[in-house]
This record gives C-alpha cells, structure tokens and sequence, in this order.
C-alpha cells in the first residue's frame, strides 16, 4: 500500500520546504501556536514525567483532528491520524532519560505545522475557483454550507486526495485552506460556548 512507501524526506522536500508554504505558515504562525499551545495543555496527570505541557501527546493530536471535524467527516481515520503524528517527528534518541523520552514521544511546533501540511495534502479542500463560484468567504464556511445541506460526505468522497494523490492545487493554497477551516471551527466552538455560558445566566464562577 502507499502508506508503507511513505518517504518523510521526500515529503518535505516536495510539498513542505518551499517558499510559498513556508509564507503560509509564516503568515498564519500566531494563529497556529496558540491552538497549538492549547491542545499541548491537554494532558491532565502532572505525576506523569512522560507528559509534557508544551508539547503535543499523540493522544491530544488526535484529540485536536477530532474537534476538527475531520474523523467525523471521513477526511481522515483514526488509524490516519496517527501516522501523519509520526510521519511529521524528526527525531534521534541520545539516550534513555525521560527527557529523551518525552522527546520521542511528543510533537514540537514545528512537528505541528508539517502535520497540517501532510493534513492539507490529503483531504478534501475547496478550490480559490469554488470558493469564488459559492462565493463563500473561506474554505470553513464553503466546508460548513455543505455539511448544513448535507452534501459535504459526497464532496469528501469526491476530492478527497489520498495517500499517494496530487492535490487539486497548490500546497501552499491547501494550508491555507486548512487553517482557514481550523480557526472558523476554533471560534464557533468559542462562541458557542458562550452561547451557552449567557443562555445559562453566566457571570457565575467558572472551573
């Protein structure tokens, strides 16, 4: 199968290390390390010396592409998420503290940005023409239209990409594409829960 021809080297030098994703990510860095910084909190047991505050378990990757929408939406399986986790670690062990450990075992920022990048390349994601066609603001609210009227599962199973496909335009285009769909689904879920926070009486202490 593809997966098992996966070349991480090769990856990066085709579709991450070029200028224009490198701009993308550049451009989107602030947005990006605080939704990073978030989920790298995840994780509750302090007692833990293999768990980290700062950096990405696989257990809150996963966590992050579920609140995504993308397992639900058949972007992505489970088994998926997890190697994309793996793929995007550049990693060598000096020795076996927790410390080196840790280090094998998390994700670092810029783990973070080659995973949206291996994300980007593989699901499904509107075009600039179909964006522009919908006219619809961003690829978050093209994706999110389609879901309200129940078309989003065909448009997943038509243009998603795959392990060994070619995405329908630019690298670059597709992270952007991809953040723009992470920071609308980001903010819903903020307002929605103060949505819910007001509709309850608010202004009480929260945990």
């Amino acid at each position: 199968p593809p997966e098992a021809m996966q070349d991480s080297n090769a990856f990066r030098k085709s579709r991450c290390y070029n200028e224009l994703v490198d701009a993308t990510l550049r451009k989107h860095q602030t947005s990006l390390q605080a939704i990073y910084d978030v989920y790298a909190r995840a994780n509750k047991d302090a007692q833990d010396e293999l768990q980290s505050s700062k950096t990405m378990s696989i257990g809150e990757w996963l966590s992050f592409v579920e609140h995504l929408g993308l397992l639900e939406d058949r972007q992505l399986s489970f088994w998926g998420a997890k190697i994309i986790f793996k793929w995007s670690l550049i990693r060598a062990c000096p020795d076996h503290t927790a410390k080196s450990e840790r280090m094998m075992r998390q994700m670092n920022f810029q783990d973070f940005c080659e995973a949206l990048v291996r994300l980007s390349s593989l699901i499904a994601l509107p075009t600039d023409a179909e964006l522009e066609a919908a006219e619809a603001e961003d690829a978050g609210e093209y994706l999110n239209a389609l879901r309200e009227t129940g078309g989003l599962l065909d448009f997943v199973e038509e243009n998603k990409i795959g392990w060994d496909g070619q995405p329908r335009q630019h690298t670059s285009r597709c992270v952007h594409h991809l953040v723009a769909l992470l920071v609308r689904t980001v903010k819903q879920d903020v307002h929605g829960d103060e949505g819910e926070t007001a509709a309850a009486g608010g202004g009480g202490a929260g945990g």
